[in-house]
């Protein structure tokens, strides 16, 4: 029989066997102050990667929690850790419980999220912000884009990754590839890097913040962005 076993699930039983190698150190909080801050410093996981659902609206984007790694521990530790974290990470997207670190972390669009947008009847500029939706009584196609505070934080998104395929299904469609280039540059002002992920049989199968990128392609498209 076989049982299908979501990145989550995988985090949390990696980390149940490594907590039998944790030695406790009960006197952290007799710890000088500068000592302590240097800890919950070194205690930030560093760049990962978050998964972005297909599912959006106008005031937000949604984070599936299976194919997701878990928010920062130091957040919750006590006030004087949370205020490091804090110092790096901050809730975006419109999303109550999503920290990130906008100039570290990798947001990848996977195949939920491009088909349902290639396929939403949009064209021309602003696919990565606009799209419609059957609503109403007489099932009529309404204009959405995102609100201004999400908005700001795509601006602020430096690591874009998302699968080969649609760049070139996309292309087929809009002029090989013109619009979305043009699109992105516009949308992501401040991306530094841009990662085609190959080789996944399905989003959910990636372990989190562990999505393998294609460093030849990243270079390419990478310095096309930053010109």
């Amino acid at each position: 029989m076989h049982q299908e076993v979501f990145p989550r699930e995988k985090l949390d039983l990696r980390q149940k066997q490594a907590v039998t190698d944790v030695v406790p150190f009960h006197r952290f909080p007799k710890a000088p102050p500068e000592i302590r801050l240097v800890i919950s410093e070194f205690s930030l996981p560093g760049s990962h990667t978050l998964s972005v659902a297909g599912r959006r609206k106008p005031s937000g984007l949604f984070f599936c929690e299976n194919d997701n790694p878990y928010n920062p521990a130091a957040l919750s530790i006590c006030r004087e850790s949370r205020e490091v974290v804090l110092k790096h990470y901050r809730l975006c997207f419109g999303t109550t419980n999503i920290y990130a670190d906008l100039s570290l972390d990798a947001f990848y669009f996977g195949e939920d999220w491009w088909v349902q947008i290639s396929g939403s009847g949009t064209s021309g500029d602003g696919n990565l912000l606009k799209w419609r939706v059957w609503s109403g009584p007489q099932n009529r196609l309404l204009n959405q884009e995102f609100k201004d505070n999400v908005k700001a934080n795509l601006q602020q998104t430096t690591h874009l990754a998302f699968i080969p395929n649609y760049w070139s299904r996309f292309g087929i469609l809009h002029r090989s590839g013109a619009a979305l280039r043009a699109d992105a540059k516009a949308v992501f002002q401040k991306l530094t890097q841009l990662s085609l992920v190959t080789g996944q049989e399905h989003d959910s199968y990636g372990a989190p913040g562990s999505v393998e990128f294609m460093n030849d392609m990243t270079q390419s498209w990478g310095n096309e962005f930053q010109q």
